[in-house]
């Protein structure tokens, strides 16, 4: 999500015009900053054919989320369309393709907006996006706070690409061009058929890696056909594996496999958190004399798997709730600490690494005296731990609502010495060298200038 909040009221309008443009929200969960922006393109619709742009547009978003997981995650999502005329329809067509006997449909040259073109890189059905400065320009004034744009070009031929804007034409196939696509761009999975040397790498869903208790993949193996399949037949590709014979993301009308399914959820946790807000915020006064509410509102997938635990002073009191109350004879002289911290326990994801990565946090500091009234200063931590496993370095980002010096600890063994030990600022992403770590299992600790501590465990492979 981006950092432009004044994006949210011109969205609560159904059309909104900028830049000449018009923008058609087509799926509205919550604010800007809170929600995954996904803006839709079209190119090569003139005017008089962008009502049926946004009836694509419609079509697509629909298919979208029918397919999981992102129709478990849908209220994590906001779509928009950008209404962008084109003086002629279609796309370019230049006949250049080698993989396949020109022309295969008639050669054109259409005067798009965009630019986009079929043949690109000699390949006749790759579609791809040729003007990306226009793409730019035109979210800069009329959508700044993208996370994810789509390209839907008026053509019928097959065609698409990935990269950072997911295109697809409109084909028959359309909508699970468009969703494959967005797996490369949104995702960042790799194709699970041989698509080139060039494109080989090591991945979520690609590795070079045939043993089974090592492969990334390895909490999957044997589950839904999951396994350490050969890309092919020969030279390079007999190097690279997939984990899966029918997934999306080597032919169409598949469903995503499993491994391509978390790395999607994955993605969604990377760029939004579950929490949308919490209770009582920093103005509340507590009144000690009776129970105190605290609760979180939640982005809750469908159906529910968010676990929210809560800590008193260290101490866990409640599981699976969204809300507690605390009596007076719970709270502690002097210093309290109240920690919420929600976790994802979807059966779609076996990552090891996730519930270091992708928890979050509120955190209330309370201070209770021989008054009956106190205040309560509360606070919103996140905290991101990336990547993990690490190698050769860890990227620490700690979230909160004020800034603050966090004193940051790393021990081989708890109640132990550390073996590093560093300060990092709120708000800012500090790197560590782990380098020289041997192999093993780490604890990443994490101290606040009111004593509230957090311990995240790290692998070093």
């Amino acid at each position: 999500m981006k950092n432009v909040w004044l994006w949210v009221l011109l969205l609560l309008c159904a059309e909104v015009g900028a830049q000449g443009y018009v923008v058609d929200t087509l799926l509205w969960n919550g604010p800007i900053d809170k929600r995954i922006n996904v803006v839709i393109l079209g190119d090569g619709y003139q005017e008089i054919e962008l009502n049926k742009f946004v009836d694509d547009a419609r079509q697509f978003s629909s298919a979208l989320f029918k397919s999981s997981p992102y129709k478990e995650y849908e209220d994590y999502f906001n779509i928009v369309a950008i209404r962008v005329p084109s003086v002629e329809s279609g796309a370019s067509h230049p006949g250049t393709a080698t993989d396949v006997t020109e022309p295969a449909h008639p050669v054109s040259t259409v005067n798009n907006y965009f630019g986009s073109t079929f043949d690109a890189y000699n390949i006749h059905r790759l579609l791809v996006v040729g003007k990306s400065s226009a793409v730019y320009s035109v979210l800069a004034n009329t959508f700044p706070s993208y996370d994810q744009v789509i390209m839907l070009v008026n053509s019928p031929h097959y065609g698409g690409s990935g990269g950072a804007i997911a295109t697809s034409s409109l084909h028959s196939s359309a909508n699970e061009i468009a969703i494959h696509e967005l797996g490369h761009s949104f995702a960042r999975l790799k194709d699970e058929y041989y698509a080139g040397d060039v494109y080989s790498a090591e991945a979520i869903n690609m590795t070079q890696e045939t043993n089974e208790a090592l492969v990334k993949w390895k909490n999957w193996m044997n589950f839904q056909g999951v396994g350490i399949y050969q890309h092919c037949c020969g030279g390079n590709s007999s190097k690279w594996y997939r984990p899966h014979q029918n997934c999306k993301m080597r032919a169409l009308n598949q469903s995503f496999c499993p491994i391509c399914v978390e790395g999607t959820i994955e993605r969604i946790h990377d760029l939004v958190s579950p929490i949308d807000g919490y209770l009582p915020t920093n103005t509340t006064t507590l009144h000690f004399t009776e129970a105190q509410r605290f609760s979180v509102d939640l982005v809750k997938p469908l159906p529910n798997t968010l676990d929210v635990q809560w800590e008193l002073n260290g101490k866990l009191l409640a599981s699976m709730v969204d809300t507690i109350h605390i009596e007076e004879e719970e709270w502690t002289e002097g210093n309290n600490t109240l920690m919420a911290t929600v976790f994802d326990t979807t059966a779609m994801l076996r990552s090891e690494s996730h519930a270091s990565m992708h928890f979050y946090t509120v955190l209330w500091t309370i201070d209770k005296t021989s008054t009956s009234t106190q205040n309560v200063l509360s606070q919103k931590y996140e905290i991101e731990i990336y990547p993990n496993p690490v190698q050769s370095q860890m990227n620490v980002r700690l979230t909160s609502d004020t800034d603050e010096v966090i004193d940051i600890h790393i021990y081989r063994t708890l109640g132990g010495n550390p073996i590093y030990k560093t300060t990092a600022h709120s708000n800012e992403t500090i790197t560590l060298q782990t380098s020289s770590l041997t192999q093993g299992v780490y604890w990443l600790e994490m101290v606040w200038p009111n004593k509230a501590t957090m311990v995240k465990k790290v692998i070093k492979e």
